[in-house]
């Protein structure tokens, strides 16, 4: 991200509701239509609104989450929820950055409704137990490399482990695997029982928290493979 980029311009990249907000100011600079439609609200509306008033009653787990993204430059979280302009409350996970631009210093959060997720897991649990061993099956894979910028190795690697919980809420994504291959090569394979999973997945907030990152920690493009599954053992 550059000193070129507005705030609308950056969270309009990503199809996941996405959101840029000024911790200081306790105020949203930018959300994309994905957040706006997630919690109700007009963009002009969410710009006006206080970020605590999004998370009432969440003041002190709100604070602590900003808190480690200000000193650690990121972090995950599955514990706070986005109330929407009705009322209602969501359970989200959410991935936030932070990022300097124009001096100030800000942080951009992706967010997965995981109410939405929670539903689309109880019909696959549904559909597994009817089918037996086939609602295990997987046929599609993903194999992506990735090169650390030299000195970003660590952060890269704090990246992918702090990734795993946007990945338990996606049902369709059955295995995933982050590795280190060597000092700055990483990789994540994953699995998934048809090609509408797999682009669930492509769709979803890894991938969009990857994309958000990629010009600050890796040296190249990731490397994105899709492939066929010959043959699996699962649990």
């Amino acid at each position: 991200m550059t000193d070129r980029d507005s705030p609308q311009r950056i969270v309009e990249r990503t199809a996941e509701p996405a959101f840029i907000l000024d911790p200081a100011a306790d105020r949203f600079l930018a959300a994309n239509r994905a957040a706006c439609a997630m919690l109700g609200y007009t963009l002009e509306v969410l710009l006006a609104t206080p970020v605590s008033r999004i998370h009432r009653g969440e003041l002190p787990q709100l604070q602590l989450v900003v808190g480690e993204v200000l000193k650690h430059g990121r972090a995950t979280t599955d514990r706070l929820t986005c109330r929407t302009i009705s009322g209602e409350c969501l359970p989200v996970a959410m991935t936030l950055s932070s990022f300097v631009l124009d001096g100030r210093r800000l942080v951009i959060g992706l967010v997965r409704d995981r109410s939405e997720h929670r539903r689309a897991e109880k019909r696959l649990r549904s559909g597994s137990a009817s089918a037996g061993t086939l609602g295990l099956m997987v046929t599609k894979a993903l194999i992506v490399r990735l090169e650390a910028k030299p000195g970003k190795e660590g952060e890269l690697n704090d990246f992918l482990r702090e990734a795993l919980p946007l990945v338990q809420n996606e049902p369709q994504t059955v295995a995933w695997f982050a590795l280190q291959i060597a000092e700055s090569s990483f990789a994540i394979v994953d699995a998934f029982p048809d090609e509408q999973g797999r682009r669930a997945h492509l769709d979803g907030a890894v991938a969009a928290a990857l994309l958000a990152n990629a010009d600050e920690l890796l040296a190249a493009p990731p490397d994105i493979r899709p492939a066929d599954i010959l043959a699996a053992k699962l649990p």
